[in-house]
C-alpha cells in the first residue's frame, strides 16, 4: 500500500488503478447505470443509530460536529443511557424491522471505557440483528473485546481521504492513519468493515483514488461516502454542500470497483436516498428515536416501493427488497 500522506499513488497496483482511471473517465449515466444494474436484487439493509453517550473527548469539537448542533436543541439525546435505555431502543428499533444496529458515542479516546462492553453485551442478548460499532478510532484490544462481547462490524468512517482537509475540520481527537489503523485492525479480530468517508471536503481525486485502493484491498462488507452537509451553530455552517449528482458519480465509481459491497446512504435528507439509489445504494441509514413512535422505517419502505414500481415500469433495474 501507498504511503498515505503523499498524493502519489506510487506502489498501487497497477491493474486496479488503471481500472479505477477508467471509471473516472467514464461519463456519468453510465456510471449510474452500471452500478444501479449491479444493486439490482441485492438485499436491501435498513440501518438506524442508538446513541449510548454523546459527549466527545475532541477539545477542540470538530467544526462541522452534527451531534454538538443537535445537541444543542435536544440534551437529552445526547446523554449516556443506562443500559436498560439502550436495550430498550434496541428492542424497539428491531421491533421497526431494522436488519442492522449501530452503537454511536463521541470519541472516548483509544481504549473504550470498560462498560461499552458490558452494552454490547446486554444488547446482543435481547436482539438478534447485526450489531456495528461507531465509536472512532480505537485500539485492537478495544477491537477485540467488542468482538468477543457480541459485536458483529465495526463502522470506522476516514472522514476524508486527505491528511490536510481531514485536519482542516477536526483539529483535535483521533486522527486520519489513526482510523486507517483501526479499520485495517477490524479486519484482523474478525469484526466486518464499515467505512467510507465524506464529500465536499476539498479531498483530490488522488485521495478518493488512494481510499478505494485501500478498501478494496480489505475486502470491506459496507461503505459509506456521504455528501458533506452544513448544520447550524457550527463552525463549517457556511461551507457549501456538494452537488449530489457529482457526488453520486463518486458512490457509482466506489459501487462498480468494489463490486460486491453493500452500500449506504440516508434517508430524508435532501433527496439523498434518491440519488443515493440512482448510484447502487442498497443500504439506508434511518432514524427510530428511543421515545417516539414516529421513526423513519415506514416512509422510506414506501418510498422504496414506489421506487421499485417506477423502474419496473420504466424496464429499469431496481434494489430488491
Amino acid at each position: 500500500m501507498q504511503n498515505w500522506s503523499s498524493s502519489s499513488l506510487a506502489g498501487s497496483d497497477s491493474d486496479l488503478l488503471r481500472e479505477l482511471t477508467e471509471l473516472f473517465e467514464t461519463n456519468t449515466p453510465a456510471l449510474l447505470e452500471r452500478a444501479r444494474a449491479m444493486a439490482a436484487g441485492k438485499k436491501q439493509i435498513l440501518s438506524a443509530p442508538c446513541i449510548l453517550d454523546g459527549s466527545c473527548q475532541a477539545d477542540p469539537p470538530c467544526r462541522h460536529c452534527k451531534w454538538q448542533s443537535l445537541g444543542e436543541g435536544r440534551p437529552e439525546s445526547f446523554a449516556k443511557k443506562s443500559i436498560e435505555a439502550a436495550v430498550a431502543h434496541a428492542v424497539k428499533i428491531e421491533g421497526e424491522g431494522i436488519g442492522r444496529l449501530f452503537l454511536a458515542s463521541g470519541w472516548k479516546g483509544y481504549d473504550l471505557p470498560a462498560d461499552y462492553y458490558n452494552f454490547v453485551r446486554a444488547i446482543r442478548a435481547a436482539v438478534g440483528m447485526e450489531i456495528f460499532g461507531l465509536f472512532g478510532a480505537v485500539n485492537r484490544s478495544s477491537l477485540a473485546q467488542l468482538k468477543a462481547a457480541g459485536m458483529d462490524g465495526y463502522l470506522c468512517g476516514l472522514e476524508s481521504p486527505d491528511e490536510d482537509a481531514y485536519r482542516t475540520f477536526r483539529p483535535a481527537g483521533d486522527t486520519l492513519l489513526s482510523r486507517i489503523q483501526t479499520v485495517r485492525d477490524c479486519r484482523d479480530v474478525g469484526l466486518k468493515i464499515w467505512t467510507g468517508f465524506l464529500y465536499g471536503f476539498g479531498e483530490t481525486e488522488a485521495g478518493v483514488k488512494r481510499a478505494l485502493l485501500f478498501f478494496k484491498e480489505l475486502d470491506i462488507d459496507s461503505l459509506s461516502i456521504l455528501p458533506f452537509e452544513p448544520f447550524p451553530n457550527t463552525e463549517m455552517e457556511a461551507h457549501d454542500p456538494p452537488n449530489l449528482y457529482r457526488w453520486s458519480r463518486i458512490v457509482a465509481i466506489a459501487k462498480i470497483f468494489l463490486r460486491d459491497v453493500n452500500v449506504f446512504t440516508s434517508f430524508g435528507a435532501h433527496n439523498m436516498a434518491a440519488y443515493g439509489r440512482s448510484a447502487g445504494a442498497n443500504g439506508f441509514y434511518v432514524v427510530v428515536p428511543p421515545d417516539s413512535a414516529n421513526g423513519q422505517a415506514i416512509p422510506l419502505r414506501a418510498d422504496l416501493a414506489r421506487a421499485k414500481e417506477r423502474a419496473s415500469a420504466a424496464g429499469a433495474p431496481a434494489v430488491s427488497r
